[in-house]
């Protein structure tokens, strides 16, 4: 029976565009079709144009967009498609509601306004999960709980406590009371620690000049001419035989040697697999936890909060549960001198959009209820899904008869990420070559079939910056000393000098 293609890639994300990306770079000979099933590329990366000054339009994220400087893989591929990044501005004080008490913090240190003890308190808990991510397995007793039980255990202050959920529900996109400390002390690892998220711009560093959905466009403009792309092509059924992959879809059945399956959890789960898949891979699909929340990107003319001395991030610690106030947080976006805001909200708190531009305005003022256009989308996945454990996410990821996984939620460094994405398509590209065309491989491709763990917690980052050692309780103490002994020495040297004045009289 004749083969429609070497390989099929499901799902037009940057998991599947970079392992056919990865694959014909290796060896262009391969006839390699994508199906995506909706009626565009980039998966979870969405770009949207918005008016902005001069009457023109920019194109800015409704979907994932955030990179961080630690993030080579993706950083390396960036300048391989000519990709253009920006930093963030850190011009102004970002806003924290911390239950409906506000500060205007500078962002190196947005958690200035707690007091000593709690700042210790935050540092000793930090240490923790820093050593839980160094072990190579947890107790069964430790990773099945949830998250919740174990910030309340660890955690004395409520203000701690607010922050830890907080950053969990930006991060992770669910609540803690849904997250096992198993899965969370992975997802640590994997973003090379909990300093990443303490440290607001730890994994909110970099976004891409033209919105992150130019790297499926990049590709699939390299690739057009050696790639079958086939968008509005849901599939509904992968069934494996010794000699070939059938794909059956709503645009019919495709053949070919080898597929890979490059969709988010959820979307795994519509679809059926004879034979049946793995009971281990089963058990952690049902296991999956997924957040929804809305992502909302808003124009101006000019970026008016900076008059007020406000950078545009707004951060809302709001206690336990569902947060009364539906903004999670908000983000300054500017790219290119053209003014925007964007962040999250949850969708229980959907308002009008005067309703939602009126909860801005508390924090920067009424120029917010002026906007150029605004845009938001509704996200079932976003900004990841969470597994009960590092297990799930091995199951997910191993590979089958002929069946091959990517996606950001298969990847063991950088989980959840455009970064985690990337990898994992590289990976996935290995595998079926290494399953097809072994002799192509290097030593160093062969490097990404067995993620070294050890590997990644040796590049964590523990408090290498000032923010950082400040969170660590020796550094604390060591200085409070230093500033009592300088007090002591300027006392005595004042004393002496009072004195010689004195008798010099």
């Amino acid at each position: 029976m004749d083969l429609d293609a070497d390989v099929v890639v499901v799902g037009a994300g940057v998991a599947g565009l970079t392992t056919a990306y990865s694959l014909l770079q290796k060896n262009p000979s391969l006839i390699v079709t994508v199906l995506e099933a909706t009626d565009k590329i980039g998966g979870r990366v969405l770009s949207t144009p918005l008016l902005v000054q001069n009457k023109t339009f920019r194109s800015f994220d409704l979907g994932g967009q955030w990179i961080s400087s630690q993030q080579t893989p993706l950083l390396d591929l960036l300048q391989e498609l000519e990709i253009q990044t920006e930093q963030r501005s850190d011009v102004g004080k970002i806003v924290v509601n911390a239950e409906g008490r506000l500060y205007r913090r500078n962002r190196r240190n947005p958690w200035g306004f707690c007091s000593s003890a709690a700042k210790l308190e935050m540092a000793a808990f930090a240490a923790k999960i820093e050593k839980l991510c160094l072990r190579k397995s947890l107790e069964k007793e430790v990773a099945s709980r949830k998250m919740q039980d174990f910030i309340e255990e660890h955690l004395s202050h409520d203000i701690n406590k607010i922050i830890v959920r907080s950053l969990i529900l930006m991060h992770c996109g669910v609540d803690a009371r849904n997250l096992t400390v198993g899965f969370y002390i992975f997802f640590c690892t994997s973003t090379h620690g909990i300093a990443n998220q303490l440290d607001l711009d730890g994994l909110h560093e970099l976004r891409i000049r033209n919105g992150a959905q130019d790297i499926c466009n990049k590709i699939a403009t390299l690739l057009r001419d050696t790639i079958t792309l086939h968008v509005n092509t849901k599939v509904l059924q992968i069934k494996t035989n010794k000699y070939n992959v059938e794909i059956d879809s709503s645009r019919g059945t495709f053949r070919s040697r080898n597929v890979v399956v490059a969709v988010a959890p959820p979307a795994i789960s519509t679809i059926n697999f004879l034979p049946h898949l793995p009971a281990p891979k089963i058990r952690a699909l049902r296991s999956v936890v997924c957040g929804t929340l809305w992502k909302f990107v808003v124009s101006y003319q000019y970026p008016f909060w900076w008059k007020e001395g406000f950078s545009g991030d707004i951060y809302i610690l709001d206690g336990e549960g569902p947060p009364k106030c539906p903004i999670i947080c908000c983000f300054n976006n500017i790219v290119q001198n053209n003014a925007a805001l964007s962040g999250y909200f949850t969708p229980n708190r959907i308002q009008e959009q005067m309703g939602f531009l009126q909860e801005l305005a508390q924090y920067l003022g009424a120029p917010t209820l002026q906007p150029l256009q605004l845009a938001a989308r509704k996200w079932t996945a976003s900004p990841m899904c969470c597994f009960n454990s590092h297990e799930d996410v091995e199951h997910i990821s191993s590979s089958m008869k002929r069946v091959f996984w990517a996606g950001a939620e298969t990847s063991m460094e950088w989980y959840g990420t455009i970064c985690g994405a990337v990898i994992s398509g590289y990976r996935a590209a290995t595998e079926v070559l290494y399953d097809m065309h072994p002799a192509l491989l290097t030593v160093s491709d062969m490097g990404t079939l067995t993620p070294n763990s050890t590997l990644i917690r040796k590049r964590m980052r523990f408090y290498d910056n000032i923010y950082r050692k400040m969170l660590n309780p020796h550094y604390q103490v060591s200085t409070l000393f230093g500033v009592v002994l300088l007090l002591l020495v300027w006392r005595k040297f004042n004393i002496n000098t009072r004195l010689r004045n004195i008798l010099l009289k």
